[in-house]
């Protein structure tokens, strides 16, 4: 009697524990049915399709997809506000996500933006392990069993808007799948729109006075604030252009890039008075925030404009996007003794006394050399964190753009996976990419990063968004340190050889290259046939792999490389 009892037992408990489980798939069939609501949105209909497409890739069975209106059967996966899941996802924000099982029922819902199909990528990445690594570049473990546990997951993003500038981040897919606004999602133009505001080929050669006072002469970079005029020619454009675009809410409305501004007696007084530039700027932005009161106008506290004004405040409509130009990259911004980061800690805190209608424009590359090694992943988590303790919910991560530079794809992806979850494990999660995207080759990658993350932080120079190699040939990329560096590499690539892993490590050995030529171009520490042979072999790599330009300014690699022939000389 008690073999017969503890056998009932067991099959009870394991018919308990099986019941915790969702079959999704095997041997290719499966019983389940994707539900999305019968008006559904178009966010809702894009994540039903994208779960069946991806279930399919992963298990070889499409999974139909049917309107809520159908009967009600115990096994489904439930996508968006369908009639069966109506009281699931409460206190999530627009992009806040939620996956949930109820019984053999698996709900996969969202905020009212795009919660639901940020959902859908949750799950595929952290129960199915799918990953997106770079633009057309997906991991996807073939299963024909699909089996789940218990889930009960929600969430909302660190920071309401996660905008970044890299190379994958072009491709809309990525930016969905990372979960990332659109670069400057929802703008009009994301900054310098003093430009097409008040043409300087329009008015200038007539209208000099509209224009900055420099030097003792009119300057057409930027408008003088303090002209009437100014304003009404602005307001004018901007009326006509926000009717041709009634759908965009929020407008630029921020000085050209440059470090010119206008020295006129009337505008000199008031930066006086209020501290400088922002003093005429701010209530300038703020007449065309109360004339158009059902929009964000947006303005810059960049170079020139990033000091707080004394007494003026920022109309309930006005955004501040404050830039974070030049601090260090070596040290977080919390802790960092430089200048320029003690002053970005101050000026926040200043401006978070003025409004909480704040987006900080981080800078996370080298924006000089974009290509060569830039050891900040250390500084990248911290900085953010900080940003999040100030309360700023909105962030753009400058990277080098839509380019090829150093790291782009890891550092890219960190970024878009910090943005949306800050409390991430860093190093794990720089592990988890580099053995997907590296292969073989990973343990040498990782050390490869590693050391020069120990090497910067003895390194006596800072790491600026302006450094060059030749100021580092004594620190992380002395002549030791790179001669350890290429070791690295070249045991990365015998690792790699004839895989699909061996292209992706020589394209990031270029970063190495690129500084041995940087600093041999000013210190002659090879031969000049040595040194030439070298800055082929680069030029050649560089047009293989896609990398056309080689800093902000966009100089091609032929160029920059006739640069360092000319220095050598």
């Amino acid at each position: 009697m008690k073999q017969i009892f503890f056998l009932c037992l067991m099959l009870c408990n394991s018919s308990f524990i099986l019941g915790q489980k969702l079959i999704l798939a095997h041997n290719g069939i499966s019983e389940y049915k994707i539900i999305k609501p019968h008006h559904a949105t178009e966010i809702e209909i894009k994540a039903a399709n994208e779960i069946q497409f991806y279930l399919a890739k992963i298990s070889g069975i499409t999974i139909p997809i049917l309107n809520d209106n159908v009967k009600f059967s115990p096994k489904e996966i439930l996508i968006g506000k369908t009639n069966r899941n109506k009281t699931i996802g409460s206190g999530l924000t627009p992009d806040g996500i939620i996956i949930k099982t109820i019984g053999q029922k698996l709900f996969i819902s969202g905020g009212d933006r795009k919660g639901v199909l940020y959902s859908v990528y949750s799950f595929l990445e952290d129960y199915l392990n799918c990953r997106k690594l770079a633009a057309g570049i997906d991991i996807l473990p073939k299963q024909k069993t699909i089996i789940i546990g218990k889930i009960n997951y929600k969430h909302n993003p660190s920071f309401s808007f996660r905008s970044t500038f890299f190379i994958n981040n072009a491709d809309t897919a990525y930016n969905n799948w990372h979960k990332t606004n659109y670069f400057f999602e929802g703008y009009h133009s994301n900054a310098h729109s003093f430009h097409w505001l008040l043409p300087a080929n329009k008015y200038f050669q007539k209208h000099p006075e509209y224009f900055a006072l420099i030097d003792g002469k009119r300057n057409p970079s930027q408008p003088c604030l303090s002209h009437p005029a100014v304003y009404n020619i602005m307001l004018a454009n901007l009326r006509k252009e926000i009717a041709a675009y009634p759908h965009i809410n929020i407008w630029s409305v921020s000085q050209n890039d440059g470090y010119n501004y206008c020295h006129c007696n009337i505008c000199e007084a008031v930066y006086k008075k209020e501290g400088g530039y922002m003093g005429v700027l701010l209530p300038f932005v703020n007449k065309f925030a109360i004339a158009f009161p059902n929009k964000t106008i947006s303005t810059l506290a960049f170079l020139f404009s990033d000091e707080p004004p004394k007494t003026i405040k920022p109309e309930r409509n006005v955004e501040i996007v404050y830039c974070t130009w030049n601090t260090s990259r070596k040290i977080p911004i919390s802790k960092s003794k430089d200048e320029r980061s003690q002053q970005v800690r101050r000026q926040l805190k200043e401006w978070k006394k003025l409004t909480d209608n704040i987006l900080v424009w981080d800078y996370i590359s080298n924006f000089v050399h974009s290509l060569y090694p830039f050891p900040n992943l250390q500084t990248i988590q911290p900085n953010l964190e900080y940003y999040r303790s100030l309360q700023i919910e909105r962030m753009f991560q400058q990277g080098i753009g839509y380019m090829q530079g150093e790291f782009s794809e890891l550092k890219g992806y960190l970024v878009c996976k910090l943005l949306w979850d800050i409390n991430i494990d860093r190093e794990k999660l720089t592990e988890d990419f580099v053995n997907h995207y590296y292969g073989p080759a990973s343990p040498y990658i990782l050390s490869y990063l590693k050391s020069l993350e120990k090497e910067v932080l003895k390194d006596e120079e800072d790491l600026k968004m302006t450094s060059h190699a030749l100021l580092h040939k004594d620190g992380y990329l002395s002549s030791s340190n790179r001669a350890h560096y290429h070791q690295l590499f070249s045991k990365a690539e015998a690792a790699t050889k004839n895989t699909i892993y061996y292209e992706r490590v020589v394209q990031e050995r270029l970063a190495l290259d690129y500084a041995d030529i940087n600093i041999a171009a000013y210190t002659r520490n090879t031969s000049i046939n040595s040194f030439n042979k070298k800055i082929e072999s680069f030029i050649q790599d560089a047009k293989k792999y896609g990398i056309h330009f080689l800093n902000e300014a966009r100089d091609s690699p032929a160029k920059k490389m006739e640069m360092f022939k000319n220095a050598r000389k």
